[in-house]
């Protein structure tokens, strides 16, 4: 029943979220069936991704840390953010020469459609390993729901909107791509920052 419940809550509302974004582009747009795709990336490809590159740069990370606990805050911080946002833009970087990815609009559509899906799939995992009471199931699904899928949202829809832009920018291209990255990893960064301490530690 948990899982079942879990899945639920976890697909529905980032459902909801996709159908609006892909309607945000009242113009042109974004073909259905490739926002699913990037959906599809962030809720299967990137997190097996992010699993194997938080395993190998973890293993980096341990040479510095003085203790398990300091360890874990790096990982929460500084890992978390880096790999998460470069798997789940690999994607963007592989469709960014659909012609149908023309402009900033387009790349927030579909970065934010990569953003909502890995967002599901952490939140599935987050919703079948705590509360252990039905109000603090509850709770956990409305603030994960409301707040840590739609980080990953603005995140990866921000990085995806800088390479719609630098797509026709000739020599500004690779300074823009990596200038919306670097803001995608910050967003990352300072939100896991704020919820990494022991009372918000389920965000």
């Amino acid at each position: 029943m948990l899982i079942l419940s879990s899945a639920f809550a976890a697909i529905i509302p980032m459902m909801a979220y996709l159908i609006i974004i892909w309607r945000f582009d009242r113009y042109d747009r974004e073909p259905f069936k490739l926002v699913l795709m990037c959906y599809f990336w962030g809720a299967v490809g990137a997190i097996i991704f992010s699993l194997i590159g938080s395993f190998l740069f973890s293993g980096f990370i341990s040479l510095f840390a003085s203790s398990e606990q300091q360890l874990d805050h790096l990982g929460t911080i500084v890992v978390a953010p880096v790999v998460e946002e470069i798997t789940k833009g690999i994607f963007l970087f592989v469709i960014v020469a659909n012609r149908k990815f023309d402009n900033l609009t387009d790349g927030i559509v579909y970065g934010g459609a990569i953003g909502l899906g890995f967002g599901m799939t952490e939140n599935f995992l987050y919703f079948i390993s705590y509360g252990t009471t039905v109000s603090d199931w509850i709770a956990i699904v409305i603030i994960r729901t409301l707040f840590s899928a739609v980080m990953h949202c603005v995140a990866t829809a921000i990085f995806g909107a800088f390479l719609g832009h630098a797509k026709f920018k000739g020599n500004n291209k690779f300074l823009l791509s990596l200038t919306g990255l670097a803001i995608a990893i910050f967003i990352h960064f300072a939100w896991n920052f704020s919820v990494s301490f022991q009372s918000t530690a389920v965000l």
